[in-house]
């Protein structure tokens, strides 16, 4: 399977990439698969690789010396993951990496990976602006963790995720998102209990219906309404 054949998602690293530079990293790696719940990268485990995803979403983990498990991000096609570690020059991994779906990924080792960056500038800027933009996703998602209630928050990850893996258009949008509770609530940065009322609030407004694993937004422009405090 050639990374042409993926579906960048938010701005994802082969957004960045024009015709010439997607071919020269076809020619790289190798194709891995992953089921889903099976670890792509594991936590504290030499970081001598980077993967990129061409299929499915992953999500990001992290131990923490308490022992809870706090989800960082959920990345899908077009991402890479593994890249801070390769591009900072740490020896192990700073986070987990865990499929939430059937994952295809393209691996290359970390001089592969630095060598084709070397060799493509427009990769090496891409790579710099998908970090930033991970980097204020997540300071958007914090400071409306703080700073709105939280079904708002809420209201604007399942946009984020709809808008980035969703079919394009749709208004109705079925997220099959694997995540507990508390994942989503250490993700948005609030209380477990304040994502069982968040979810019921959307519920409530016809907004969304949940299932065993799954998050279908019944309406995604009036979701965006509801997560947007300046259409409200």
């Amino acid at each position: 399977m050639s990374s042409t054949s993926a579906s960048p998602a938010r701005g994802g690293f082969l957004d960045f990439l024009n015709e010439n530079d997607r071919s020269d990293l076809d020619g790289l790696g190798r194709l891995q698969r992953y089921a889903r719940g099976a670890w792509i990268m594991r936590q504290g485990d030499p970081s001598d690789s980077v993967a990129i995803i061409l299929e499915g979403r992953a999500k990001i983990t992290l131990d923490t010396a308490d022992g809870r498990v706090i989800l960082l991000d959920v990345f899908g096609p077009g991402e890479v993951v593994g890249e801070f570690e390769a591009f900072g020059g740490y020896a192990s991994r700073a986070a987990g990496v865990v499929a939430l779906d059937a994952v295809v990924c393209r691996t290359l080792t970390r001089a592969q990976f630095l060598d084709y960056l070397m060799a493509h500038p427009a990769g090496a800027i891409g790579l710099v602006r998908m970090m930033i933009r991970r980097l204020g996703a997540a300071d958007r998602r914090r400071i409306s963790g703080t700073s709105m209630n939280a079904s708002y928050a809420l209201a604007r990850f399942l946009i984020e995720l709809a808008d980035g893996y969703g079919p394009a258009d749709a208004s109705a949008i079925e997220l099959d998102l694997p995540l507990a509770q508390h994942e989503l609530a250490s993700l948005i940065g609030v209380s477990r209990n304040s994502i069982v009322r968040a979810l019921s609030t959307l519920r409530s407004r016809r907004l969304v219906a949940t299932g065993q694993g799954t998050i279908r937004v019944l309406d995604a422009d009036a979701l965006r309404q509801y997560a947007d405090p300046m259409r409200r």
